[in-house]
């Protein structure tokens, strides 16, 4: 497996990104919970929007990784000291 790295700028797919991710509709746009929704279903909508987390995550995580290792590791450095600093 190669890798390269990178210090290009974001690309405009790059920016759209999060744009892409914004445009997502919510569980309660997608779902019809109501206001009459009793804790038993919003339970079981947690329960659900859990397993969607669970089937999804190990693609988002490879993705994630992938993209990680592309980026030049002193950048990724310094954006991993960034995001510490704010949390």
């Amino acid at each position: 497996m190669s890798h390269h790295h990178s210090s290009k700028p974001p690309t405009g797919a790059d920016k759209g990104a999060k744009q892409g991710v914004d445009s997502i509709p919510t569980l309660n746009q997608v779902v019809d919970t109501g206001d009459d929704s009793d804790p038993g279903e919003e339970f079981a909508v947690e329960l659900l929007v859990q397993e969607v987390v669970d089937e999804f995550m190990p693609a988002i995580e490879a993705e994630l990784r992938q993209r990680l290792l592309d980026m030049d590791p002193d950048a990724l450095a310094r954006w991993l000291t960034q995001y510490r600093k704010r949390r």
